[in-house]
């Protein structure tokens, strides 16, 4: 049993198994789309290390380095922009192709992310 507190291994399966399945959608996304194709190896391989996780166990230092070894695809920071495309009219608008896209990667990068969360406050 697991100590109060602290997220169950059964939880941290779960989790993967979500991540897993997010990494999946993105990568279909991505071939879908025909963009950013050079990352599918990496997130292929993203994915295997995430398969052997759940095979050998859940050990938080292989989640923390899981977590932390996410592609990224989008550097959202400050200064960043979402690329743009013309419109019918010529106006620049977000591309299409990354509205699409970006919802999935934010998925990949918030289930990465609660890996590192390694027990509960407040309950």
């Amino acid at each position: 049993m697991a100590e109060a507190g602290w997220v169950s291994v059964e939880k941290r399966v779960s989790q993967l198994r979500d991540l897993l399945s997010a990494v999946d959608d993105l990568i279909a996304g991505l071939r879908r789309e025909r963009r950013y194709l050079e990352a599918v190896p990496e997130l292929e391989a993203y994915a295997a290390r995430a398969r052997g996780a759940i095979a050998g166990g859940v050990a938080q230092a292989t989640l923390n380095e899981l977590a932390y070894a996410v592609p990224r695809l989008f550097w959202l920071h400050k200064d960043w922009e979402p690329p743009c495309e013309p419109d019918d009219t010529g106006q620049l608008r977000e591309a299409a192709w990354f509205q699409r896209l970006s919802p999935l990667e934010k998925r990949v990068q918030e289930l990465a992310f609660d890996l590192r969360v390694v027990g509960q406050y407040g309950r």
